[in-house]
């Protein structure tokens, strides 16, 4: 028996290569558009109204001062809109729904992108690339706790955050800074159009939103260390020229944007001051929150020391861990929770990036086979439970 006509594009070449993709941008515009449109306009009070406002100030020189200084240092979501805003008729709702939407396109073709070449070497369809893309950007934490404490984000590392429109950007971006910076463990390349690109990335991250490159660059540093030490072999052009001196110059002048002007708050050593405003069960809700990632490196611990992928994944989401429960900032952005960013981006990392790691292992009746992919699952099962909520009872906490 034949496929079904519908995904059978045997006499439609282009189809045949692209149809997997057109399918995939369709499902996920299907799927996430009815969440982005709520958030942004029947949410009263979530981040949306805020930024939009921002970028509509910073379109009009005389309201640029109602934009505070620390945001012009992370704007690109709100060049974005204003750039979008032209082709929805000034319409800035509009223009961030559509900016918010691509970003989640973006995201889900990164991910596809990324399994393919690992689905065709161990011969599965790539028909599961589809399905995998759009569980990565559904996965949320395993909400156990909620019987007692009725959340389902409060006190957990969020894998999947809609209320932020900066966040979303930053998902695709760091996925490619991330998956670039592994070329620094290799012997130095001669093209210098790759050290480029990086740059250009790191960059374009850290300026999308800082909560990542605070995170990844100390990660990245760490790893070198390592390699350099058992003299391993390292692309020092790529490291300095293409990731710390980039990801440095940006955060050194985002600092001075927001630590020290006029006026200015501060980083303060708070150890679970932030988290704890919002949940109880710190330590179950954290475990509960990185369990695939956890179990893949369990199952496959002597794999995971080898692979430079999972090692930078593991120490950046430490770093990012201990930002969102040890950091805060002083005054009336304490509440805000801006360090509790690092944490969520840093475990969407590990979620993928385990993700493209277990796929490479999977052994046809393997009991870990068996018990990862219904934990995966699980996941996914908490991520629909979550857009559910959002949906149905207007809330995201």
């Amino acid at each position: 028996m034949g496929l079904h006509p519908m995904v059978s594009f045997k006499n439609m070449p282009f189809l045949q290569k692209w149809g997997n993709v057109l399918v995939l941008v369709i499902l996920v515009i299907f799927i996430f558009s009815p969440i982005i449109y709520k958030m942004i306009f029947e949410f009263p009070g979530v981040d949306y109204l805020d930024h939009l406002d921002w970028a509509e100030h910073m379109l009009h020189p005389t309201d640029s001062n109602n934009v505070p200084l620390y945001l012009w240092a992370h704007a690109i979501w709100h060049f974005l809109v204003i750039l979008f805003s032209f082709i929805t008729n000034g319409s800035f709702p509009v223009a961030g729904f559509l900016v918010t939407l691509s970003s989640i396109v973006l995201m889900a073709l990164v991910q596809y992108n990324l399994l393919k070449p690992i689905l065709l070497a161990n011969g599965i369809s790539l028909w599961w690339g589809v399905i995998i893309a759009i569980g990565l950007n559904l996965v949320a934490n395993i909400y156990l706790y909620a019987i007692w404490d009725k959340k389902l984000y409060f006190g957990y590392l969020g894998l999947i955050t809609y209320h932020n429109p900066t966040i979303i950007l930053l998902r695709p971006l760091a996925i490619f800074v991330f998956i670039w910076a592994l070329r620094c463990f290799q012997a130095p390349s001669p093209v210098w159009r790759q050290v480029a690109i990086a740059a250009i990335l790191s960059i374009l991250a850290t300026i999308t939103k800082p909560s990542f490159a605070i995170c990844f660059l100390p990660a990245l540093g760490l790893m070198i260390l390592w390699y350099f030490l058992r003299k391993r072999p390292l692309d020092w052009n790529m490291i300095i020229l293409g990731f710390m001196l980039p990801t440095l110059l940006v955060l050194a002048w985002q600092y001075w944007m927001t630590y020290l002007s006029k006026d200015a708050s501060s980083i303060e050593f708070a150890p679970f001051g932030v988290m704890n405003m919002y949940s109880a069960y710190l330590g179950q809700k954290f475990l509960l929150s990185i369990l695939f990632p956890a179990m893949v490196t369990v199952f496959y611990l002597k794999d995971t020391i080898k692979d430079n992928r999972m090692l930078l994944a593991w120490v950046t989401l430490a770093l990012g861990s201990f930002y969102t429960y040890f950091l805060g900032e002083s005054g009336y952005r304490f509440m805000h929770g801006n360090f509790l960013w690092s944490g969520e981006i840093a475990l969407l990392v590990i979620f993928c990036i385990s993700t493209l790691f277990f796929i490479e292992k999977i052994k046809e009746n393997s009991l870990k086979t068996v018990l990862l992919v219904l934990l995966w699952v699980l996941h996914v099962v908490c991520g629909i439970g979550y857009y559910l909520q959002i949906m149905l009872n207007g809330t995201y906490y």
